[in-house]
This record gives structure tokens, C-alpha cells and sequence, in this order.
């Protein structure tokens, strides 16, 4: 893997990156609809084709910090179900930071994916540009919506100290996100379909 010539970075910090950079710039436009389809397909781009690849990559071991990366994922997909309410994006403030920094960071998710592709980041750079759009349906039962905001909220609030730091230590993490049926029933409250999105799962 070369890093880029101005950046010093690899080319997969370097996309993630920028694509961190149009999700905060939908956020602070409240640009909530759009920034819910947005958020959804770059966690598909982390968890269809950088955690596996992590794992691959890593001889079948995973990467230490996955399970804490897919529980904040599960949340932030929850809380952009529906336009958040002024405490919801206080809270999608701090789980955003605490979240970035994890993948950012020196040593994060990115830099790992870059030296672990080594060679082949660039094509794993080029298929994350390439990911398709997803395309959002209303999400008919609000009240199950509501549920499970609130639900994330007060997982939220017990992980406050947490959210503070990003010590990805498997000891520090506090129970997983509570939804009905985790990651699983996240996807399908937020009533995704994606006709075109078998290339970026492949």
C-alpha cells in the first residue's frame, strides 16, 4: 500500500475519510433524510466490505474493536430513523466523535485496512467509490420507532464515560446496544431497499 502523496494516508483512510466528512456536513445542514441514506451505505461499506476483509486479511481472527464499531453503528442507523429531536443530536454528536476517532485514529479501522490490503487497497479503495447508493422507504410503525429510540438513548446515557474515549478495549465495553434483535432489526426498522447494492456486498 502507497500512501497518497499529499496526505500520507492510504487510499482507504483517504475515501472513508472524505465520506466522514460529507456525513458531518449533512449533519450540521440538517440534512437528516439524506444523511440517514448516506450514514446507512457507509456502514455497508465498513461492514460488508472492510470488516470482513479485516478478518480475512487477519487469517479468520476479527478485528478487536468490531463488536463495539457494529454496536454504534446499530444506534446511529436507530437514531436517523426518523428527523431527531434536539437530544438525539446531541447524543448523535457524541457517539460520532467517540465513533470516528476509533476509525480514524492512529492504528484505527482505516489505517489497519490499509496496511493489511497492502497492495490491493487500491482496488478495495476503488470498490468502496463505486458502492451504490441506497434508496429509503418510509418507515411505517412510528411508535416501534419511538421505542426504540428511546431504548438507545438510555444505552446512550450508560455509556457515557465511553463515549469520552477511544479506549477500544474489549473490557471497557458495556452491554450491547438493546434492540429487539440488534443489527438485524435496525436494517429492517430503517426500511432500507437497495436494488443495485449486490456489488457492494459482494
Amino acid at each position: 500500500m502507497k500512501p497518497d502523496a499529499l496526505s500520507g494516508i492510504g487510499p482507504i483512510a483517504a475515501y472513508m475519510r472524505a465520506d466522514h466528512d460529507r456525513l458531518d456536513q449533512l449533519r450540521r445542514n440538517g440534512a437528516w433524510r439524506e444523511l440517514h441514506g448516506a450514514v446507512l451505505r457507509h456502514i455497508g461499506l465498513e461492514e460488508r466490505i472492510l470488516l470482513p476483509g479485516v478478518r480475512r486479511w487477519r487469517g479468520g481472527a476479527p478485528l478487536p474493536e468490531a463488536a463495539r464499531l457494529r454496536d454504534d453503528h446499530t444506534a446511529i442507523a436507530i437514531l436517523l430513523i426518523q428527523p431527531p429531536s434536539a437530544e438525539t443530536r446531541r447524543c448523535l454528536a457524541r457517539i460520532l466523535e467517540s465513533h470516528r476517532a476509533l476509525e480514524e485514529g492512529t492504528g484505527g479501522l482505516y489505517d489497519v485496512c490499509d496496511a493489511l490490503a497492502g497492495h490491493d487497497a487500491w482496488a478495495v479503495a476503488q470498490r468502496l467509490r463505486s458502492a451504490p447508493d441506497l434508496i429509503l422507504k418510509p418507515c411505517p410503525d412510528r411508535a416501534r420507532v419511538d421505542h426504540q429510540v428511546e431504548r438507545v438513548l438510555a444505552w446512550l446515557a450508560a455509556q457515557a464515560d465511553r463515549l469520552q474515549t477511544t479506549d477500544a478495549s474489549q473490557s471497557d465495553r458495556q452491554a450491547a446496544v438493546p434492540t429487539d434483535s440488534r443489527r438485524e432489526r435496525a436494517v429492517a426498522t430503517a426500511r432500507i431497499s437497495a436494488p443495485n447494492s449486490a456489488s457492494a456486498a459482494s
